[in-house]
């Protein structure tokens, strides 16, 4: 019968099945920690514990259906304010509403 030969392309095809897979779980990974565990989410970027993040409720005073009734010309921006030490480590993070008038 015919000689089986490999050219390799079967290993490249593994090699390259993994590196997409993990790409794609690592960006997965972040995405719904940042949508759904925002205090693990900085708790991880900025390598402090859960217990040092502290993250302040948004304001719904700008949202359309707020009393009165209508549009209100204002949003909320995030701000991200952190805490460092004599070294530069980041020791604690803020989060913050600002209300901006549009």
């Amino acid at each position: 019968m015919g000689k089986h030969t490999t050219d390799g392309t079967d290993w490249r095809w593994l090699v390259s099945f993994l590196f997409w897979t993990v790409l794609i779980c690592y960006v997965a990974y972040y995405s719904v920690t940042f949508l759904f565990f925002p205090r693990e989410y900085y708790a991880t970027k900025y390598a402090v514990g859960i217990a040092k993040v502290t993250i302040m409720d948004k304001p719904h005073d700008c949202e359309f259906d707020a009393v009165p009734y209508g549009k209100k010309y204002c949003h909320y921006e995030k701000l991200v304010e952190t805490e460092k030490d004599a070294t530069g480590k980041v020791t604690e993070v803020y989060i913050t509403w600002q209300k901006v008038q549009e």
